[in-house]
């Protein structure tokens, strides 16, 4: 049995994950639950509750996390659990760069943004962290033909969506407090 990672309780557990769940929409989580294969290479940005969920659906997960703190509680919950295929890689911010690598906290996330070592394509990707449209720009160029994106809280007007292909697949799995959309690329 997998136990929990320790993380903040969440409000509204009818509308969004909840312990070892990500923190996305109810319905985009089972419509995850519904496209993610145990044959899947993923990437995620922003870990969290939800790592412990996709990492039991794919065959190896590649998540990067700005905080040392969270990264380390996240490495030991993994190692305590001998979860195979986990790959965690902490990307600290910077105080300058380039402005299309900022985040809302005023850090810049140029080299988190990018995944370093992870895989050149990869069957899902999970954005949930800073710098969502940098991490976006990587995903696209990522992921490979019918492959899963995923946007948590995609109603935010910063992000970027135009670097998305028109041509792959949306949803839109919206409730009155998550927005998720998961496209299928072509």
């Amino acid at each position: 049995m997998t136990h929990a990672l320790e993380a903040p309780p969440r409000r509204r557990p009818d509308l969004t994950g909840g312990p070892n769940e990500p923190w996305i929409s109810r319905e985009a989580i089972k419509r995850l639950d519904e496209l993610l294969t145990p044959e899947m290479t993923a990437i995620e940005w922003g870990s969290g509750a939800g790592t412990v969920w996709y990492a039991a659906r794919v065959k190896e997960l590649h998540t990067f996390e700005h905080s040392e703190v969270w990264a380390q509680r996240l490495q030991a919950y993994f190692d305590d659990h001998r979860e195979e295929g986990f790959f965690l890689y902490h990307v600290p911010s910077t105080s300058e760069g380039p402005e299309e690598y900022a985040g809302v906290d005023g850090r810049y996330y140029e080299d988190y943004s990018s995944a370093p070592g992870a895989p050149d394509k990869a069957d899902a990707i999970f954005v949930d962290g800073r710098a969502r449209s940098a991490c976006l720009r990587t995903a696209v160029q990522k992921l490979k033909p019918g492959g899963v994106l995923v946007l948590d809280d995609a109603r935010r007007t910063r992000y970027d969506l135009s670097i998305v292909p028109a041509t792959w697949a949306v949803e839109e799995h919206y409730n009155e407090v998550y927005a998720t959309k998961v496209w299928v690329a072509d």
